[in-house]
């Protein structure tokens, strides 16, 4: 874990107050897909910590730099099934066997998407499998135990964030779900 000078508790209430650690999409898609917290940790805590005001997306952009990456990540791929599936039975398509591939580099994911995924912590909860917490954020009080951040994001800012968000999308999901139970016979 890459970090540089020690955060105050402030400072990391802030950053965490923020899309930081999700995946992304559109935070007003209809599906949201929730995480404990990130597998991957991609954004090293340097200072000054910046937080991350809109959601990342997989853009045109993310995807011509992750194509390499992408064919691996075989998680994203059953979400991937799972929403190409909706999407045909939504437009009473038939589902082809490579359906969901399309779906997957193209849609997934998408900053004005279906879907939206997010963390509830931003931090990832195993680093890489080997190092643990107390040694990968060593010198960062706030963080160590883990306990100690979990509380942070609990109490703090980042859970309010949370709430919010999901209160600015609640009166959209709730109109777009009477339309939907209208559908369904």
């Amino acid at each position: 874990m890459q970090h540089s000078g020690v955060f105050t508790r402030q400072e990391l209430d802030r950053y965490f107050a923020s899309y930081v650690g999700m995946e992304g999409g559109n935070p007003r898609a209809p599906v949201w897909i929730c995480d404990r917290s990130p597998r991957a940790w991609l954004e090293p805590l340097v200072a000054p910590l910046q937080p991350r005001v809109a959601p990342p997306a997989w853009d045109a952009e993310f995807r011509h730099q992750q194509r390499e990456n992408m064919g691996k990540w075989l998680g994203h791929q059953y979400i991937a099934r799972i929403m190409a599936a909706a999407r045909a039975e939504a437009l009473r398509v038939r589902l082809a066997d490579n359906d969901w591939e399309q779906y997957y580099w193209r849609h997934l994911y998408a900053p004005g998407g279906a879907e939206f995924r997010l963390s509830l912590y931003p931090l990832p909860a195993q680093l890489d499998g080997r190092t643990p917490w107390s040694k990968a954020f060593r010198g960062q009080p706030e963080l160590v135990p883990q306990t100690r951040y979990e509380d942070l994001c609990r109490h703090g800012e980042r859970f309010r964030f949370l709430a919010k968000t999901c209160a600015r999308c609640a009166r959209r999901w709730s109109f777009a779900w009477a339309i939907a139970m209208r559908r369904i016979p």
